[in-house]
C-alpha cells in the first residue's frame, strides 16, 4: 500500500518535491498527548509546525544551499489521539520501519516526548545496532515512573535505553533527586549505557562540539523544545530558565553531523501558543538546519 501524503506539507513545496516518489525525508506527524504536565496541547505541535514552515525560505542564508528541491513528504498524521502507549508505539515502530525500508530519511514531529522510545527501537531493529542517542532537552527524563507512571513524558529517555549504546544530554537544567543518583551511577559504574549529560549554564558550548564532533556510526538527534531559552521558544509545557540559544543549536547540529550519521531525529515538546508563532517557527527552521547538515555535508 502506497505511503499516503499529506498535503500542504513541511515547506510548502511545489511539485514534484512534495511527492514520496521523489522524497529523500518523510516527515511523520504524531500528535500523541497523554502524559504531558504543566500546559497542555502538544498534540496542536505537529500542525503548527507544518503551518509554520510556509512563511520560512527554504534556502539555507548561511550556506548558500537551495533545500526546497531537497524532496519531503509529509505522510498523514498517525491516528493516535486515543490510543494507549502500547498502541501509540506500535504505530509509530511501523511508520518509522517504513520509512527507513524506503530508504527515506523519518522526520517525526510530536507530540510529547514518549513518541521517541518506538522511533529509536525501530532504528535499532533496522539497523541491527543500537544507534547513538543525542537528546536537547530542558530535561533528563531519566525516571523509571512518574506520577505512577512508567510510560509519562518524564520517562522518555530512560524507555529508549535498551535500545541505544550511549545517550548524550544536552541543556539540562532540571534533574531529579531519583534521576542525579542514576547518573551517578552510570558514571561510577561504568553500566550501560553510557550517559553524558551537559548541564545548560555550567557546560562550556566548546566542550559539546567536542564531544559530538567525536561521534561515529548511527545517530538519532531528539529535540525537546524547551531545551531551548524560554525566551526564544515560549511555546513549551514545562519551560525551565535558561536553555541554548539559537546560535548554539546550529552549532550543535553541525557538529553532530561533521563525523556521525545521523539515521532520524524527531521534534517534540512543543505548545503552540495562539497568536505568537515564534516558537513554532523556530521549530520549522531548525528542521531545515538539520536537513541542510545531514543532507549537504560540504
Amino acid at each position: 500500500m502506497p505511503m499516503q501524503v499529506q498535503r500542504p506539507g513541511f515547506g510548502y513545496l511545489p511539485d514534484p518535491h512534495w511527492t514520496y516518489e521523489k522524497a529523500a525525508v518523510a516527515v511523520i506527524p504524531v500528535p500523541y498527548e497523554r502524559s504531558t504536565t504543566g500546559g497542555k496541547g502538544t498534540a496542536a505541535a505537529p500542525d503548527a509546525i507544518i503551518q509554520a514552515s510556509d512563511i520560512i525560505e527554504t534556502f539555507d542564508e548561511e550556506r548558500g544551499i537551495e533545500l526546497g528541491e531537497l524532496g519531503i513528504a509529509t505522510l498523514e498524521p498517525l491516528p493516535v489521539s486515543r490510543t494507549t502507549p502500547a498502541e501509540m508505539g506500535e504505530m509509530v515502530e511501523d511508520a518509522v520501519a517504513r520509512v527507513l525500508r524506503d530508504q527515506r530519511f523519518p522526520l517525526l514531529l510530536g507530540g510529547e516526548h514518549t513518541i521517541t522510545a518506538p522511533a529509536v527501537a525501530a532504528v535499532a531493529r533496522h539497523l541491527s545496532d543500537k544507534p547513538t542517542l543525542v537528546q536537547i532537552d530542558a530535561h533528563a527524563d531519566l525516571r523509571e515512573s512518574y506520577q505512577d507512571d512508567p510510560h509519562s513524558h518524564a520517562c522518555a529517555m530512560r524507555l529508549c535505553l535498551p535500545h541505544v549504546k550511549e545517550l548524550v544530554q544536552i541543556g539540562v537544567r532540571a534533574v531529579s533527586r531519583e534521576e542525579h543518583g542514576f547518573l551517578r551511577e552510570h558514571r561510577t559504574s561504568g553500566a550501560a549505557p553510557k550517559i553524558t549529560t551537559f548541564i545548560a549554564g555550567t557546560s562550556r558550548i566548546e566542550d559539546i562540539l567536542a564531544k559530538l564532533a567525536e561521534i561515529r556510526g548511527p545517530v538519532y538527534l531528539t529535540v525537546d523544545m524547551d531545551g531551548f531559552d524560554p525566551g526564544l521558544v515560549p511555546g513549551v509545557g514545562t519551560p525551565e530558565p535558561g536553555g541554548i540559544s539559537w546560535a548554539d543549536g546550529c552549532a550543535i547540529v553541525k557538529a553532530l553531523c561533521s563525523g556521525a550519521d545521523l539515521v532520524a531525529a524527531d521534534v517534540v515538546e512543543l505548545l503552540p501558543i495562539p497568536g505568537l508563532l515564534t516558537s513554532q517557527v523556530t521549530a520549522a527552521k531548525l528542521i531545515w538546519r538539520i536537513l541542510s547538515q545531514k543532507f549537504f555535508r560540504q
